[in-house]
């Protein structure tokens, strides 16, 4: 954890060294009101110089960055006494800041997974509809079963192509490859020919490892009395 003092002075010294600078050259470019010189540019740099407000105005022209730039910290930084600042909390808008953004992508992870909830229960119907006919037709499964060699032979041969894949010495033909690295056309073909049940909850599915899952807060310890 560093203070703000040393936190500017080292981002004044990284952005100058990036763009080719002396420290002389950095107190020209500064505003002549402000009458930096080579020595105050160094005592900035080493944290001994306070910045004003003005100074990092002057800086922030002179660097061709933002102010932000030169407060900028990736962890929490002082003011000299003990309280620490987040600092992404005070650069950005509140809907900006880290956290925030965040709590948006886990909103939209959340709608995402209805999509697919929905997109599942659609799934199940069409190929509940599929399964009745191909056991009826054979026709129909003969016709799908073409589509599935058909989409597994196309597969194996982009992936070849894209890839430049080289045959290893144990390997069993595209046909498995592709099989063994579905699309979603190979798969929707595969769970039309089988007569597996297809689960209604799929989607919802995780693996169980409960000692990755910790109870948090009062039920917790309310476990931990019981």
């Amino acid at each position: 954890m560093t203070n703000i003092d040393e936190t500017v002075g080292g981002n004044v010294k990284t952005l100058r060294q990036r763009i080719g600078l002396t420290q002389s050259e950095l107190a020209e470019r500064v505003s002549d009101d402000l009458a930096f010189t080579r020595n105050t540019v160094y005592a900035i740099e080493t944290s001994t110089r306070r910045c004003t407000v003005a100074d990092l105005f002057g800086l922030a022209a002179a660097l061709d960055c933002t102010v932000a730039d030169l407060v900028k910290s990736s962890e929490p930084i002082t003011l000299g006494g003990v309280d620490r600042i987040d600092v992404d909390a005070y650069l950005h808008a509140p809907g900006e800041s880290p956290d925030a953004r965040a709590w948006e992508q886990f909103e939209s992870a959340g709608e995402a997974l209805a999509d697919v909830r929905n997109a599942w229960d659609r799934y199940l119907t069409a190929m509940s509809a599929v399964r009745r006919r191909a056991a009826a037709s054979p026709a129909l499964r003969e016709r799908i079963e073409r589509a599935l060699a058909k989409r597994q032979r196309e597969h194996a041969e982009y992936v070849v192509e894209l890839f430049e894949f080289h045959e290893p010495d144990n390997f069993e033909g595209y046909d498995a490859f592709a099989a063994a690295n579905p699309t979603p056309g190979i798969v929707a073909a595969r769970d039309a020919l089988d007569g597996r049940s297809l689960h209604p909850h799929l989607w919802r599915a995780r693996p169980r490892a409960r000692e990755n899952v910790r109870p948090s807060g009062a039920a917790h310890r309310g476990r931990e009395r019981s």
